[in-house]
């Protein structure tokens, strides 16, 4: 569902478990109701589109938007996997409990940790 710019939004961060990277943050722009509350209408919010929002968005939304991306499965994977996989197959050769590849565990687990001190200081 599309939130409209012409209306009153409000920028939330959602906090999820993956299963592999730990807990995350996603960004979304929330449609505020008549009276200021959040409603249902939500929309993702990544670098791509933040502009769309820059009316309500200030410069430290932008900085936190683009560390939300970088957190993102697909960003994950890109960064450590320079060739064409699924994610689900990314996950299972990377984590599997018997054969699984512990340095690239732990440079991931540093990729994501870092991101995350960043998000949150």
């Amino acid at each position: 569902m599309n939130v409209s710019t012409a209306q009153p939004f409000q920028l939330v961060y959602s906090l999820f478990a993956h299963e592999y990277l730990g807990h995350l943050f996603t960004a979304h722009v929330v449609q505020l109701g008549p009276r200021g509350q959040l409603t249902l209408q939500h929309q993702t919010v990544s670098s791509k589109n933040a502009a769309e929002f820059a009316d309500g968005l200030e410069d430290d939304d932008y900085e936190l938007i683009k560390l939300c991306d970088e957190l993102q499965q697909e960003a994950v994977i890109k960064e450590f996997w320079p060739r064409k996989i699924t994610t689900a197959e990314f996950f299972l050769k990377i984590y599997h409990p018997e054969k699984g590849d512990k340095p690239l565990q732990e440079a991931v687990s540093r990729y994501v940790q870092t991101r995350l001190g960043r998000l949150l200081a």
